[in-house]
């Protein structure tokens, strides 16, 4: 279960929500492995996002600065090291990308309105 590069503020501000929503949608696909992947450049949400993914089991992958938006190809092959074929799906090689506007969907029923992490 990856996800994907999103606005870098969003992120920051919702950290918790990737945190929430990650192991949820790991549980709910069967995946052995979670990644949050974002562009290295965004130094305030690996940060905010450092510490409360190390007590999920989630990595953080920072991504060059190069990354074409809208393109998950680049994400899979970086994570897992498969090629998603030509007009195929990360699904295709086993892989589940989503964004931060869809872990914030996630995450927000599993928190019951609050606005910051829960507590471990």
């Amino acid at each position: 279960m990856l996800s994907q590069p999103g606005d870098a503020e969003v992120y920051e501000a919702v950290a918790w929500a990737d945190v929430v929503a990650v192991p949820v949608l790991t549980q709910n696909t069967g995946a052995q492995r979670a990644v949050i992947a974002l562009k290295a450049k965004y130094a305030g949400a690996r940060k905010a996002l450092a510490e409360p993914a190390a007590r999920a089991g989630i990595e953080l992958l920072p991504l060059d600065d190069f990354y074409p938006a809208g393109d998950e190809h680049v994400i899979v092959q970086q994570v897992t090291g498969r090629i998603v074929p030509a007009g195929g799906i990360p699904l295709d090689v086993g892989v589940v990308v989503s964004n931060v506007g869809t872990l914030i969907n996630v995450a927000r029923p599993s928190t019951a309105g609050n606005r910051s992490p829960p507590s471990t």
